[in-house]
């Protein structure tokens, strides 16, 4: 999908760099909030997957630039807590959508948990108890909605603080947010977790239409063998 990537950086600079000042620039600082803007636009827009990996593109096609370092960027930004950066994606993700053209349509979803590993205090506000992972049981956890299809969007990023997860609240506010950015969810993608009550009453009860792997148990293998004997009976006749 093509999109204008000079109005993006001039939108992504207005957001970022504006009254909210999501990027902080100390008075005399060697980069401006332009130089961090370019970095965390190129890695966002192209086949690199971090900050470290767009700073050594750019810094090996442009090497007489002034290219801010990846702990520069990070510098930059590490600033603000959680809540005040997820406003600001949401900001950006509004303007996002009708850059490339999604607004008003319908949009496969698919949505599921990530954790990012902490090894400080785990009393450390934000953090909660997640899978051991690389030497830890202690990190951030997000639920993420994607568009699955040409486009790659991340629609909306949930911020986990508590120690459970309540399913249904977290699948209300995640299609609220993708309502109101006027996409209409064509099917809801999942892994084998949200295989709950929770989350099915949720889905049936917002009218959303979604793809779930069942948990193998007793009450399944019995409704499997059921359909199963009448498409045979079906097919028989």
């Amino acid at each position: 999908m093509q999109t204008n990537q000079s109005d993006i950086g001039t939108m992504l600079s207005n957001i970022l760099c504006g009254e909210k000042s999501l990027i902080r620039v100390a008075e005399n600082a060697k980069y401006s909030a332009e130089d961090v803007t370019n970095v965390l636009l190129y890695a966002a827009t192209s086949t690199s997957n971090s900050i470290e990996s767009a700073v050594q593109d750019l810094k090996t096609k442009y090497p007489d630039s002034k290219i801010p370092s990846a702990d520069t960027v990070h510098n930059y930004i590490k600033s603000n807590d959680i809540a005040e950066i997820l406003s600001t994606f949401r900001e950006i993700n509004s303007e996002s959508i009708k850059t490339v053209n999604i607004d008003r349509t319908s949009q496969k979803v698919a949505i599921d948990f990530h954790d990012i590993a902490y090894y400080g205090d785990k009393n450390t506000k934000g953090v909660r108890g997640i899978k051991p992972k690389n030497g830890t049981s202690w990190g951030y956890s997000f639920l993420t909605a994607d568009v699955v299809g040409d486009c790659k969007l991340t629609l909306d990023v949930v911020n986990l603080t508590g120690l459970n997860k309540n399913y249904a609240t977290l699948i209300k506010g995640i299609i609220n947010t993708i309502n109101n950015y006027m996409i209409d969810i064509e099917v809801m993608l999942m892994d084998r977790e949200f295989f709950n009550l929770d989350s099915i009453m949720t889905l049936d009860a917002t009218g959303t239409k979604f793809i779930v792997p069942a948990v193998l148990n007793k009450r399944i293998k019995k409704k499997s063998l059921s359909s199963k004997l009448c498409m045979e009976g079906s097919q028989a006749s």
